[in-house]
């Protein structure tokens, strides 16, 4: 026997906590905050998950 199983077929998102992440320059060094130079440049990244997941399988009775 074949199947075919899709998950989540409508491609429905989820929304997820944003991430705090360190900003860096084009060298990749980490940039410090002007008004305190002890302290480093954040920013935040949105994020979502969800995705359409097909599955293809075959199963094998004895």
């Amino acid at each position: 026997m074949l199947y075919v199983d899709i998950q989540n077929v409508l491609n429905s998102k989820a929304d997820q906590p944003p991430i705090l992440i360190r900003e860096t320059d084009s060298n990749g060094m980490p940039l410090t905050d002007p008004a305190d130079p002890s302290r480093y440049k954040l920013k935040y990244i949105s994020g979502t998950s969800g995705t359409v997941l097909p599955t293809v399988g075959i199963i094998v009775e004895f």
